[in-house]
């Protein structure tokens, strides 16, 4: 029975660590500042946000094979709020932000791919590391409660917001246009 306690204990402990790992304590500050100026490789995806990341690895894949190109930061632009609008009618756009060093090809992948830009545009940003797909889980649960309660103090209007996961500087970004 004690060993039983013990390993139970011992599950305990090591679940507790990999959410702090994940981003449990990480703090959520939210900044204003001019964000933007990206070209978007995007498909649309109406359904659950929660099943958004195999049309996100698939954009990113196609990418990689078809076009040689190494796009390390995914996205998603949510536009309704769940718990307001049905699951399976939940509106998404999710791909990959092309880099830089491929913008020349940008009218050349809009033939095969979605493509737009996300303007430079005065944007309400936070961040939260990106440690494993956890992470994602628990930016939802800390960053939105905030962001709500951010946009009632300061009269922001609730646009879409997007999630920004840069894997090579592990990190999610979290932002929302302010103007219009």
């Amino acid at each position: 029975m004690k060993m039983i306690f013990v390993m139970i204990g011992i599950a305990l402990v090591v679940l507790f660590g990999y959410l702090v790992y994940s981003g449990l304590f990480a703090k959520i500050r939210f900044e204003e500042k001019d964000f933007g100026g990206e070209t978007l490789i995007y498909e649309e995806y109406i359904g659950d946000y929660s099943k958004v990341a195999p049309v996100m690895d698939e954009v990113y894949r196609q990418l990689r094979d078809d076009e040689q190109i190494d796009a390390e930061v995914g996205f998603g632009i949510y536009f309704d709020k769940p718990g307001e609008v049905p699951k399976e009618q939940l509106r998404s756009e999710v791909g990959c932000v092309l880099p830089a060093e491929y913008n020349e090809q940008a009218d050349a992948l809009a033939e095969k791919y979605k493509v737009k830009e996300f303007p430079v545009q005065r944007c309400i940003v936070a961040e939260m590391p990106y440690r494993n797909k956890m992470s994602i889980l628990l930016g939802v649960f800390k960053t939105y409660p905030k962001l709500e309660k951010l946009l009632q103090e300061k009269g922001y209007p609730a646009n879409p917001v997007m999630e920004r996961y840069d894997v090579a500087n592990r990190r999610i970004q979290y932002i929302m246009p302010i103007e219009g």
